[in-house]
């Protein structure tokens, strides 16, 4: 029976359909090595590294496996996942997760983004911004001491999801300034402060994607924090467009031109084909560059 499921697994990986893979073994045999193998492969090229990480260091590090099944010895057989494994510890995968609560979606209350692609915290933000503004008559020091005041008084909050909002809000200061890492570090705190909240996960990750010519490694972490807003809220059209966008530069990462290259352009489209059905109709700005990047990516597909 096991045999027959991986090898309609692999078939749906070879076509690039890896949630498919994904529902065909999760239910299967959670020693065999066979099954955590493909399933580990197939976590690796949705992006979902946090996932195949914990399967390959189950695989190739803990005794618990039923080695015996293989037919050849199992390093032997499975070199692609030992690879993959290491491609993940340099990804810095292991350290990132380490720092990341669990979170869970269920009844907790999700923010929406408006047609023009703003939240209602960021509107907050930009009301809290015109007060100040006003208050100090557009002398743009003071006005910045008393929003950073009125942020502070978030931050002493004992309600963690003002301290949250807080970090949120510095967060947003330092996007505007263009310092994308300092953004990264408020939004990451926010999201750890209040683990439930996809928003704060997905803001994290973007700030990563506009750090990836400095530095390519960090798509993996933002891979990470974009499915944890994608599991949190996984009808937002805007974070399975980005984890598209995420998974179209892991395939520069992974070898222009190789295996690796193709599988993640296959998820890519996959994710990019989620946030068009998951975008609402008033959502027109969204929804054409979804369609736009979609037909790209179907392009470079052979």
């Amino acid at each position: 029976m096991i045999p027959g499921i991986v090898a309609e697994a692999n078939k749906a990986i070879k076509y690039g359909d890896y949630m498919a893979a994904v529902r065909l073994l999760e239910p299967q045999d959670e020693a065999n090595p066979y099954v955590l193998s493909t399933l580990g492969k197939a976590f690796f090229f949705l992006g979902r590294f946090e996932e195949s990480y914990k399967i390959y260091h189950r695989l190739f590090c803990e005794d618990i496996v039923k080695r015996e099944e293989a037919e050849v010895p199992f390093d032997e057989f499975d070199s692609d996942g030992r690879e993959m494994m290491v491609s993940i510890e340099n990804l810095g995968i292991p350290q990132m997760t380490d720092r990341l609560p669990k979170a869970v979606s269920f009844l907790y209350p999700q923010s929406e983004e408006s047609p023009k692609e703003i939240y209602e915290e960021s509107k907050k933000l930009q009301k809290l911004m015109d007060e100040c503004a006003l208050k100090a008559k557009n002398d743009e020091k003071l006005a910045m001491k008393l929003i950073l005041d009125k942020i502070d008084v978030l931050l002493n909050s004992k309600d963690q999801r003002e301290v949250a909002l807080g970090w949120f809000y510095h967060g947003e200061l330092n996007f505007r300034r263009k310092d994308y890492m300092e953004a990264y570090k408020c939004y990451l705190k926010a999201a750890t402060t209040e683990v439930h909240k996809a928003l704060y996960y997905g803001y994290a990750g973007n700030m990563l994607m506009k750090l990836r010519e400095q530095n390519p490694n960090l798509l993996g972490i933002a891979s990470i924090l974009t499915n944890r807003a994608i599991e949190l809220d996984f009808n937002n059209a805007k974070w399975h467009y980005n984890q598209g966008l995420i998974l179209m530069g892991l395939s520069k990462v992974f070898g222009t031109g190789g295996s690796g290259h193709q599988a993640f352009l296959k998820a890519a489209k996959k994710e990019f084909a989620f946030a068009y059905q998951a975008c609402r109709i008033e959502q027109l700005k969204l929804r054409d560059e979804i369609e736009t990047i979609y037909n790209d990516v179907r392009q470079l597909i052979y």
